[in-house]
């Protein structure tokens, strides 16, 4: 009797919740964390401050330890160009997807989520990263139609702002400048320049006249320092 009551104890404490982890040790990572429930399947996060660095709208972690197909509850606080309607979610960091619509209110956006990982990553959209501006010049260059790397500058915080160049065979005295990332957490300023450069490279009649005749700069992130800690970087 005794052996079954421990056993049967035994059970009833293995019944455990996994605990679940909040992670934003990685570039780009932003998120102070208010309510963490797993038990209830809730998380309350708002984006990290960043005294001085810019608006507080950016927010991006990995969240670990849920079980696959369980409710996730997602709240997310703060102004309103922190609480778009759909989040992103990655499962490795690199590719992303939209979630579902979340329900926008005053000062909050809650998102009903289900995962079939035990981590996923969630940001406020897709990021684009240092590493990522890096990668894009690198393939172009690589494409082997007439761009060039260069460093633009070094920013405050010594990270070297990347950037290519396009100088044209026909010159016709035509110059263009792009840049991105003015603001570092408008990511989505980052994939529109990058796919503005896949155009650039491609077959197309009036990518390659425009790439042949005009002298071309193309910086793919300018706020490097605050796209890589994760502020805001706005004013």
């Amino acid at each position: 009797m005794i052996r079954c009551l421990l056993y049967a104890g035994l059970l009833c404490s293995g019944v455990v919740q996994a605990e679940w982890k909040v992670s934003t040790d990685f570039p780009g990572g932003s998120a102070k964390v208010e309510v963490m429930d797993a038990g209830k399947g809730r998380l309350e996060i708002r984006p990290a401050a960043h005294a001085g660095l810019g608006w507080e709208c950016w927010w991006s972690f990995k969240l670990s330890g849920i079980k696959p197909g369980e409710l996730v509850t997602l709240r997310v606080s703060g102004m309103d160009f922190a609480l778009p309607e759909r989040a992103s979610f990655s499962y490795d960091g690199s590719h992303w997807q939209q979630t579902q619509v979340g329900k926008v209110e005053k000062g909050h956006v809650t998102y009903e989520l289900a995962f079939d990982r035990s981590e996923v990553w969630l940001a406020w959209g897709p990021p684009f990263q240092l590493s990522d501006a890096q990668a894009l010049i690198q393939r172009t260059v690589a494409r082997g139609v007439g761009a060039s790397a260069f460093e633009l500058t070094r920013s405050k915080g010594g990270l070297p702002v990347p950037a290519m160049k396009w100088t044209p065979v026909q010159k016709k005295g035509r110059g263009l400048w792009l840049e991105a990332r003015q603001h570092a957490w408008e990511s989505g300023s980052s994939w529109v320049c990058a796919g503005l450069v896949d155009w650039l490279c491609s077959d197309d009649a009036a990518a390659k006249e425009l790439r042949e005749s005009s002298t071309i700069v193309v910086v793919p992130i300018m706020d490097v320092d605050n796209v890589e800690q994760g502020a805001g970087g706005k004013d």
